[in-house]
């Protein structure tokens, strides 16, 4: 499991980096009164859906339940998406239990979408909550900012950074050097989503200047799929390895991964390091595009790597 994901936060007084924001909501739970729509905004990788998750948790929801709800706004953005939230408030009110929408990258509803959900935030029912994430505020109409308790979220610290880093680095049982933790911290911009993302892509590389063109190489972007790239670069890996981790690949994705492995690669080659001739291997076996191909071929460069290599 990516680093990310793991050692995402469960509980607000494990939240780091935002004590605002935490000490507004734990007054919240205290007195029973959690405003039930939320806009929590700031910048990316700083805790607003995981801020969204945890007030769910909270509020007796229980995760992958059909009581939580997360739509994408950049996905799901008209109003399409407005009337099924319609639909499904009118089912969701029979057993009794509380109903959670997590609303994220809200800022690419459409202006239609931002209308139709007014009505939807204005007549919201006792048992249900709307919880708003966006990185752009001001996107979104006055109406809907007036209708929801704004919760605002800030870039932690370099100090919250480095803490973060040693945290996971202990807890993992894994060691970087002090220049790449230092580039690290720095490339982090004060997200910690992007600084476990840079760790993951960073631990197992020996060679210093392999790290360090890996933490330069590495993009938020590529979270979702940086662990599938990590462990092809691992000097133990074996195909057994790789049984589960092309089960949440989509087409969609499979030309997006194949460029972060050829810009992973490309870094490590240029390096020179341990690393380089497993990464000439690599752009050798992921240089044609997959797009007749699609999934198989992606999984069969990954094949061609790993029983090459061994």
């Amino acid at each position: 499991m990516e680093l990310y994901k793991k050692y995402r936060p469960k509980k607000l007084k494990k939240v780091i980096g935002q004590p605002q924001a935490v000490s507004v909501l734990t007054k919240y739970f205290k007195k029973t009164n959690l405003p039930h729509v939320l806009l929590f905004h700031g910048p990316t990788g700083c805790g607003k859906t995981t801020l969204a998750k945890i007030c769910a948790t909270q509020l007796g929801v229980v995760k992958d339940s059909v009581d939580l709800v997360t739509m994408n706004s950049s996905t799901f953005r008209g109003l399409d998406m407005v009337r099924d939230i319609q639909s499904r408030i009118n089912l969701f009110g029979f057993d009794g239990g509380n109903k959670v929408w997590i609303l994220d990258e809200a800022h690419q509803l459409t202006g239609p979408a931002q209308e139709g959900l007014l009505k939807v935030l204005e007549d919201t029912p006792d048992h249900v909550w709307f919880f708003i994430c966006t990185t752009d505020p001001q996107k979104l109409r006055p109406a809907v900012r007036n209708r929801a308790t704004h919760i605002e979220l800030r870039r932690l610290k370099d100090s919250e950074i480095e803490g973060l880093v040693n945290y996971v680095l202990k807890r993992e049982k894994e060691e970087i050097t002090e220049e790449a933790k230092e580039l690290l911290v720095e490339k982090a911009e004060g997200s910690a989503r992007k600084a476990l993302v840079l760790l993951d892509a960073v631990i197992g590389v020996e060679d210093e200047d392999d790290a360090l063109i890996c933490i330069n190489s590495t993009n938020l972007e590529a979270a979702e799929h940086i662990e599938l790239v990590r462990t092809l670069f691992n000097p133990r890996v074996k195909w057994g390895d790789f049984k589960t981790k092309f089960k949440n690949v989509q087409e969609g994705d499979i030309e997006k991964i194949r460029c972060i492995v050829l810009g992973y690669a490309s870094g490590v080659l240029i390096g020179g390091g341990k690393l380089a001739p497993r990464a000439n291997l690599v752009i050798q076996c992921f240089s044609d595009p997959f797009f007749d191909s699609k999934k198989a071929g992606l999984i069969s460069a990954f094949y061609d790597v790993v029983v090459q290599k061994n």
